[in-house]
C-alpha cells in the first residue's frame, strides 16, 4: 500500500518492471542456452541453426541455434550467434545449416569512446560469435525455415533492387 500519490507508485512499479525485464533479457538461465553448453571461453564446436538475418552481400549474419554436437549426438540448444563466414558460399535467410566453427565471446572495446559491439550484441541477446573458416564443415540441411513475412519482404526487396538496377542500366 503506497502512502504517496498513485503516480509515484505507478512510476515505481514501471521502474521495477523495467529492471526485471532488463535482467531477464540479459540472462542465459536456460540450461540449453549455448552459453551454458559451450561456456564463454574460446572453443571449437559443431552447431545446427537457422539463418535469421539477411546475409545478402555480407559475410556475417545471425543464426538461431537449435542444436550443438556433443560427441556423436546432437543436443538441443537455444540462443543466437553472430556468425562470420570465411568461406566462398551463398547463405540465405531461412536456411538451416550444420557447421563447424570457432566460438568465442566478443571482445570488449579497449579504447574509450569507441562503439561497444559486445554491449550492442548483448542488448540483442547475442553473447557469442562464431567464425566458419574455410576448413570447417558447412552443410545446408533445409530451406524455408524463416519467418514467412520476413521471407516475403526480402523477396520483394530483391525484386525492387533488380528493377531499379535494370532501370539505371538503361540510362545513358
Amino acid at each position: 500500500n503506497c502512502d504517496w500519490s498513485s503516480d509515484v507508485c505507478s512510476s515505481d512499479l514501471v521502474f521495477v518492471a523495467g529492471v526485471l525485464a532488463y535482467r531477464a533479457a540479459q540472462s542465459t538461465s536456460d540450461p540449453h542456452h549455448i552459453v551454458n553448453l559451450l561456456g564463454r571461453e574460446p572453443v571449437r564446436a559443431e552447431l545446427r541453426g537457422v539463418v535469421v538475418s539477411d546475409p545478402t552481400g555480407r559475410k556475417s549474419f545471425q543464426v538461431d541455434v537449435s542444436a550443438v554436437k556433443s560427441g556423436e549426438e546432437w543436443v538441443p540448444a537455444t540462443g543466437r550467434l553472430w556468425v562470420f563466414l570465411r568461406q566462398e558460399r551463398v547463405v540465405r535467410y531461412g536456411e538451416e545449416w550444420e557447421f563447424g566453427a570457432s566460438i568465442r565471446e566478443p571482445e570488449a572495446p579497449r579504447n574509450p569512446g569507441v562503439f561497444r559491439w559486445k554491449q550492442w550484441l548483448a542488448e540483442r541477446r547475442i553473447f557469442l560469435t562464431a567464425t566458419i573458416w574455410p576448413r570447417d564443415r558447412c552443410e545446408l540441411v533445409a530451406t524455408g525455415r524463416g519467418n514467412p513475412v520476413t521471407t516475403l519482404a526480402l523477396q520483394v526487396r530483391a525484386r525492387l533492387e533488380e528493377a531499379i538496377a535494370a532501370g539505371i542500366a538503361d540510362e545513358p
